[in-house]
């Protein structure tokens, strides 16, 4: 993102929580960290945390992940491990584990 958080805030329509992003360390990789507690901290109206949420949101897809950034979460196109194999059963084999004959 080639603006800073002002700049980007301004143009949301939100540019009076630039200071209070400023006091807090909020910068751009920082961002899409934030959470409702987070905004709610920081004195943001519910109305605004959505549209600020949104527009993280759109940030977030445009933006590729950042070397810093690519520890925090796995990478997008990763695939789901698959669950592991397992060996195939004799169909003759009853469901149920056979038991022990008792000692008596």
């Amino acid at each position: 993102m080639a603006e800073d958080i002002p700049q980007w805030l301004n143009r949301l329509g939100l540019g009076q929580y630039a200071q209070a992003f400023a006091d807090n360390g909020i910068d751009i990789e920082a961002l899409p960290h934030l959470r409702d507690e987070d905004f709610e901290r920081l004195g943001v109206l519910l109305g605004h945390m959505r549209k600020l949420q949104a527009a993280i949101e759109t940030l977030s897809a445009d933006e590729p992940p950042t070397r810093h950034a690519d520890h925090l979460a796995p990478h997008p196109r990763t695939p789901p491990r698959s669950p592991p194999v397992r060996a195939l059963k004799d169909p003759s084999d009853p469901p149920w584990p056979a038991r022990r004959p008792s000692p008596c």
